[in-house]
């Protein structure tokens, strides 16, 4: 049995103990700060700050690290030697695990080798190898719940129209958002539509390409996009009798819009900022703006709320937003800031006209924008939907939201479908930089049993 006073007395007043619990604290509290300001994307970075300054801001207060500096040194020695093998030699999965258990094995080892320089009893020793373990033990089992989320999304199966019996009284729909020009994608939409021959294809914006490299080839780039690769995809899926419904997104020139207006009502309908009857039962709108985001590219963009409610002014006023920017233009871009006549003109006060609120819960809304502090709007920074939008679905209670804009919200939350009070909101969570393509496939009479696939 563990004597606790002589635990009390060692924690008390052992200098190496003392060193390691201040290293701890000040770890703990640099690396706190930095991950809440967001000073450096990259984790590693974060936590080599921490550690240095932790190091520094604690070295001087234990006298025996001076005695224990060679075991300290074959330590961190023998452990950069394994790590170089380790990286060389096996998965990186099965290195981490591996390095993790190493680093905490060394440790120990250094303390034992140590203990009677610096007065560490057994027990100390054997507490810290048991805490480490079930702190590793932890952080794995937390890395294996994320991993399977995300195996989860890409195991999703697609076997064809046998998947999806055709009943009847059912409208199925495909909903997709965020392509960003992936043909490869684009292609796979198409087989599925072939499979399941969905009465109608709903696209909810960032359709074109956006990697052009200089931003001078950035609206031509698109636009021979649209003319070329875009209309000979949409001409397939028109050929499968499907009705396809577009909206464009933040990523979108709306310089560009002239092309896709020629096609309007032949190859798909265009519903930015209009309202159409959709099935026999239902009404269709589109809405392609989003809340002020930290990119270039302002022609989608718009400030969210004409006045926040006092409550949440402090949350709302947080929110990263860059006002200065660029517009498209048929000439090119041209420089555009935000400005004070711009409170006059917000999502919010555009969702407040009849277009909107007429009849909601008889209308499909494809809305760009996911609503704000949900599942369907989490990056790493938080949370960056749009507060208009929460706010118009809570007040209105829709049939059906669709959205796109946040592509990694889905693998970080596990969640494609939320409810709000009694409206389904959905986003598929689509990558455009993977060669899988993230959709939903939907009852158009039943939102809720829809199901998201990655093929």
């Amino acid at each position: 049995m563990f004597k606790l006073d002589k635990l009390f007395l060692f924690f008390s007043n052992n200098q190496l103990a003392t060193f390691f619990l201040s290293f701890l604290f000040i770890f703990a509290l640099t690396y706190g700060i930095l991950y809440k300001i967001n000073l450096f994307k990259d984790k590693k970075i974060n936590i080599l700050l921490s550690l240095i300054l932790g190091a520094m801001a604690t070295i001087k207060s234990s006298p025996c690290i001076s005695k224990i500096m060679p075991n300290l040194a074959i330590g961190i020695v023998a452990l950069l030697i394994f790590f170089i093998i380790l990286d060389f030699s096996s998965k990186k999965e099965k290195s981490t695990s591996l390095k993790s258990i190493l680093f905490l094995i060394t440790i120990t080892l250094i303390l034992y080798r140590s203990k009677t320089e610096c007065s560490i009893p057994n027990t100390a020793i054997i507490i810290i190898l048991i805490g480490g373990g079930i702190s590793l033990a932890l952080i794995a089992s937390y890395k294996s719940k994320k991993k399977n989320i995300k195996k989860s999304e890409k195991e999703s199966p697609t076997q064809g129209e046998d998947n999806f019996p055709k009943k009847e009284g059912t409208t199925t729909a495909i909903f997709v958002s965020d392509i960003h020009g992936n043909n490869q994608q684009y292609q796979k939409l198409i087989e599925i539509a072939k499979k399941i021959k969905p009465e109608i294809i709903i696209l909810g914006g960032d359709i074109a390409p956006k990697n052009f490299g200089k931003e001078e080839d950035y609206i031509k780039g698109q636009r021979e996009y649209l003319k070329n690769d875009f209309i000979e995809i949409f001409s397939k899926l028109k050929e499968n009798g499907s009705e396809c419904y577009i909206i464009m997104g933040n990523d979108d020139c709306s310089a560009n819009r002239d092309i896709l207006k020629k096609y309007n009502g032949k190859l798909f309908h265009l519903i930015d900022n209009k309202r159409l009857q959709l099935t026999q039962d239902h009404d269709i709108v589109g809405y392609p703006y989003v809340p002020i985001t930290p990119f270039k590219i302002k022609d989608w963009e718009k400030i969210d709320i004409t006045k926040c409610p006092k409550e949440l002014l402090e949350e709302y006023n947080s929110k990263i937003r860059e006002p200065k920017g660029i517009k498209s233009t048929k000439k090119g871009f041209v420089e555009f800031e935000f400005g004070p006549k711009d409170n006059k003109n917000t999502i919010q006060k555009d969702l407040k006209s009849s277009k909107f609120s007429k009849n909601p819960k008889k209308t499909i809304y494809v809305l760009h924008s996911p609503p704000y502090k949900t599942n369907l709007d989490k990056t790493e920074n938080g949370h960056v939907g749009s507060f208009a939008i929460k706010f118009f679905i809570e007040e209105k209670q829709p049939f059906l939201t669709l959205h796109g804009h946040i592509h990694e919200s889905v693998s970080l939350t596990g969640k494609y479908l939320e409810k709000i009070g009694k409206t389904i909101s959905i986003n598929p969570g689509n990558d455009n930089n993977s060669e899988n393509l993230s959709l939903i496939i939907l009852d158009l009479n039943d939102p809720e049993s829809a199901k998201r696939l990655v093929i």
